[in-house]
């Protein structure tokens, strides 16, 4: 019995050389692809080693090794097949994890999903970056000169925080209401948007004197010698 097994093992060998090899030749002809290769909406499947395309709604990752919600969605499904994502409503953005939709917490993903509300209504025809001192010298500020315009602009759209802080470029141009300054575009902000978030200023026109007045600033502080009674104070120009 022993014999006879293997001469049927022997003339099965001998017998298909040729499926054997049609078989194993077929094994080998598999197209070499990498991720690289993939374009547009496709991505490198690992399993079968070549380019598949997303299924509907998705993209391919940066890596093109598989396939994400576009940017402004959240992964809604998990199915077999693949993810499904869905859109996150106007004033929303995706969270870390990419499951759910949270408010916008930055005025620029707030303007990305709701740009007709983020259009400015008052832009500076000139910016003034000049400071004038009590002494009548004028210094060129060029922090004022970076930030006052995209300020001013963020402000006229509705940013509360812009608005505070072109209110702090105006107390740094000592309350200068000429053409173009901080307090000017305040002013021209409020006077189309009374009801917006830009502050009221005061002091307008008199500033130095009252700056300077003696009874002006009536409080006193008084500093420890602990961390907490340190004060920082940064000067710019």
């Amino acid at each position: 019995m022993t014999s006879l097994h293997g001469v049927f093992v022997l003339f099965l060998v001998i017998s298909h050389p040729k499926e054997c090899l049609g078989q194993y030749s077929q094994t080998l002809a598999v197209p070499y692809e990498v991720e690289s290769n993939c374009t547009g909406n496709e991505y490198f499947n690992a399993r079968t080693l070549s380019c598949q395309p997303c299924s509907s709604g998705t993209v391919p990752t940066p890596s093109k090794l598989s396939c994400q919600c576009p940017p402004g969605s959240i992964i809604n499904e998990i199915t077999p097949v693949g993810i499904q994502c869905q859109a996150c409503p106007a004033g929303t953005q995706p969270n870390i994890d990419g499951t759910a939709c949270q408010p916008c917490s930055t005025l620029d993903c707030f303007c990305k999903t709701t740009p007709s509300l983020c259009e400015a209504s008052q832009t500076l025809p000139l910016v003034d970056p000049m400071i004038h001192l009590l002494s009548g010298v004028a210094v060129r500020s060029t922090f004022v000169a970076s930030l006052l315009e995209p300020t001013a602009s963020k402000c006229s759209a509705g940013s509360e925080v812009d608005c505070q802080a072109l209110v702090n470029l105006c107390v740094l141009q000592n309350f200068d209401t000429s053409d173009g300054t901080a307090c000017d575009a305040v002013e021209n902000i409020r006077s189309h948007q009374p009801e917006g978030p830009a502050p009221a200023l005061f002091f307008l026109g008199d500033t130095d004197t009252e700056l300077h007045r003696d009874p002006a600033i009536l409080q006193h502080f008084m500093f420890g010698g602990g961390p907490a009674g340190k004060l920082d104070i940064l000067l710019t120009r």
